[in-house]
């Protein structure tokens, strides 16, 4: 299975996400340690600057774990994705996770302060906005573990 987590209006919420997955599917997160500049940093690293589909890794499932750049195009990218696998007749599934409903205006703020070279005080708004999505995240997270396990 691929899990894709993609967003209309903010990749780096998807490669969040994705990385979240992906660290409570090996170890149970607790807030204080998602909103850790260090985990913050990590998902920079991991390729926040990349564009496109991105591999993060694979989960416990070993199941690769995706993250999209969709650039407002999100339902034709993902048609396409389909569109390629009927094609192929390829057999794996595919599950798309869209993050939209975590981005808040704190994170889009910190977001542009980080892409302007002001990293500190954009990480700052981004924990903060972390915190005020975190039941969102939560239920996205519960979601794809629920998705995975059937």
């Amino acid at each position: 299975m691929k899990i894709i987590y993609y967003s209309q209006s903010d990749d780096f919420i998807a490669k969040l996400v994705a990385c979240l997955y992906l660290k409570e599917s090996n170890i149970n997160l607790s807030i204080d340690k998602v909103i850790e500049v260090s985990f913050i940093k990590q998902v920079f690293e991991r390729g926040i600057s990349s564009k496109g589909l991105i591999f993060l890794g694979k989960d416990k499932y070993n199941h690769d774990v995706l993250a999209l750049d969709c650039q407002k195009q999100g339902e034709i990218i993902k048609r396409m994705l389909y569109g390629v696998k009927r094609v192929f007749k390829l057999e794996e599934k595919i599950l798309f996770i869209n993050t939209d409903k975590c981005i808040n205006k704190s994170i889009k703020v910190g977001r542009y302060l980080s892409d302007i070279g002001l990293n500190s005080i954009g990480f700052f708004f981004i924990k903060s906005g972390i915190k005020r999505s975190y039941k969102e995240i939560i239920k996205l997270l519960n979601y794809t573990t629920k998705k995975v396990d059937s």
